[in-house]
């Protein structure tokens, strides 16, 4: 089991949001769920596409869950 949180993102292609998370995405790994939030944050507003979040205990948490967190923090 890992000791970090992984944080899953995509950048646009073209332009355009892709459609699912690459099978081979490699995850950025953070030591604490709060610095992986964070990270994750500043992904969505930078356009980025955040799919999840990993848990060291293997739980996730989704996409819908980050972007709601985003939206209550930012207003949007």
């Amino acid at each position: 089991m890992s000791t970090s949180f992984r944080l899953y993102y995509t950048d646009p292609i073209n332009g355009r949001p892709a459609t699912a998370l690459p099978a081979n995405a490699l995850p950025l790994a953070y030591p604490t769920e709060y610095e992986a939030t964070k990270a994750a944050m500043q992904a969505i507003s930078t356009g980025r596409i955040v799919w999840r979040i990993e848990r060291p205990d293997g739980t996730v948490i989704m996409r819908e869950e980050i972007e709601f967190l985003y939206q209550g923090q930012t207003g949007k």
